[in-house]
């Protein structure tokens, strides 16, 4: 029998991302797991002279700061309302790196059961199945993933209608 204890999320304030995360609360609910969701802020979207110590400036230092508190009181402070409400433990992590490295890495760190993820973030387009980071995660994740994907239109030659709601899930067992 599968056991699972621990689940992490990656948001990134996407509705994507949030739908991930409403899955992820869903699951733990029902199976008394814990989720530890995760954030990361993308060091591709930082100049690299600003964050090394030797440069580490009093307002590049300030900035990082109001960026966690923002997403502690914005995104997280919902996010740990709706777990309460469930009776779910969780906690929360803001992370700075690569995003699909710092969620691979969170996940083996952790001993995570599970990843639950959108499969596109809030920079990404609609080009292709998935993200970069999405693919990333799918190919290198010590465990399981569940991938929320948008719902699509069925074909119009088809006669089916859409399902209701916004995104179905994928699993991608690994």
């Amino acid at each position: 029998m599968i056991n699972l204890k621990k689940i992490v999320v990656a948001v990134d304030g996407s509705e994507i991302s949030l739908a991930a995360f409403d899955w992820a609360l869903e699951l733990a609910a029902l199976i008394s797991a814990e989720i530890i969701v995760l954030t990361i802020s993308d060091r591709r979207t930082i100049n690299q002279e600003d964050i090394y110590p030797a440069f580490l400036s009093d307002r590049k230092v300030k900035e990082l700061i109001e960026e966690y508190n923002e997403k502690d009181k914005g995104v997280f402070k919902d996010i740990k309302t709706q777990c309460q409400q469930r009776g779910v433990k969780v906690s929360t992590v803001v992370l700075y790196g690569l995003p699909s490295q710092e969620i691979i890495q969170l996940a083996s760190d952790e001993a995570a059961d599970l990843i639950v993820m959108g499969a596109h973030g809030k920079r990404e387009e609609f080009y292709h199945e998935f993200s970069s980071t999405s693919e990333r995660v799918l190919k290198k994740a010590p465990c399981p993933v569940l991938m929320i994907v948008p719902r699509r239109k069925p074909p119009k030659q088809g006669k089916k209608t859409p399902e209701k709601g916004p995104y179905r899930p994928i699993l991608y067992s690994t």
